[in-house]
C-alpha cells in the first residue's frame, strides 16, 4: 500500500463567497506579516465579514490555511493524475513538468509566499508526499526498499528546489533546463 496516499484524500473545501473574502484577506494579510501576529479582528476587517461569519467557517486561522493548501495540493494532484496508468517510471511521459510549471507560474504569488516569504513546512512536506505518492509505486524493483524511501526524497526535494529557486528568480529561468534537470534527477535516481 502507497504510504502518500492520504494526499489524494486530502479534504477539499468548496467555500462561499464569504469565505473566499477571508481567503484572500488572510493571503493579504500573510503578505504583510507572519501568521502568529495576524488577529481575525484584522482578517475579517479586511475581508469585511464580522467576526460571528469567520467562526461559522473556522474555529482557528491555521483552518483557513489549511483549506488554502489542501485545495493547492488538490489542484497539483490532478495534474499528476494522469500518471496513474504508467507501472514504472521509465515508461512516464514526463510532460506534466511542463504543466506544473505553468500551474506553478499562474499561482507564482501564492506559492511564493507559501515557500519563499513565509516558509510553510507543511504545505511543502505535503507537496513532497504528493510527488512521492506518484513515483512509489513506479520505481524500478532493482532499487532495494530500504532506498526506496531516500531516492523518492531527493528527487521530491530536487523538484521542491527548482521550484523555490525560480519562484526567487523568475526572469532568470530557462523553463526548459528546469524540464532538463528534474527529467535528469529522477531517471538518475531511479535506473537503479
Amino acid at each position: 500500500m502507497n504510504p502518500y496516499k492520504y494526499v489524494c484524500d486530502l479534504p477539499v473545501v468548496n467555500v462561499t463567497a464569504s469565505q473566499e473574502s477571508i481567503e484572500k484577506a488572510l493571503l493579504a494579510l500573510l503578505d504583510e506579516k507572519e501568521v502568529y501576529r495576524i488577529s481575525v479582528k484584522e482578517i475579517c476587517e479586511k475581508a469585511n465579514v464580522a467576526r460571528s461569519t469567520f467562526y461559522t467557517y473556522y474555529d482557528v486561522i491555521d483552518d483557513c490555511l489549511l483549506i488554502i493548501e489542501n485545495r493547492f495540493l488538490h489542484n497539483i494532484i490532478e495534474l499528476t493524475m494522469r500518471l496513474e496508468g504508467h507501472e514504472k517510471i521509465e515508461k512516464i511521459d514526463l510532460g506534466f513538468i511542463e504543466e506544473t510549471l505553468e500551474f506553478i507560474q499562474s499561482n507564482q504569488k501564492m506559492l511564493y509566499l507559501f515557500m519563499i516569504k513565509r516558509y510553510n513546512a507543511r504545505f511543502i512536506n505535503k507537496w513532497k508526499d504528493a510527488i512521492k505518492y506518484h513515483l512509489y509505486q513506479r520505481m524500478p524493483t532493482q532499487i532495494a526498499q530500504k532506498n526506496r524511501e531516500l531516492t523518492m526524497e531527493i528527487i521530491a526535494s530536487v523538484a521542491m528546489g527548482a521550484y523555490q529557486y525560480w519562484l526567487r528568480n523568475p526572469y532568470d529561468i530557462d523553463v526548459d533546463y528546469v524540464k532538463h534537470l528534474i527529467r535528469k534527477t529522477i531517471k538518475g535516481y531511479t535506473e537503479g
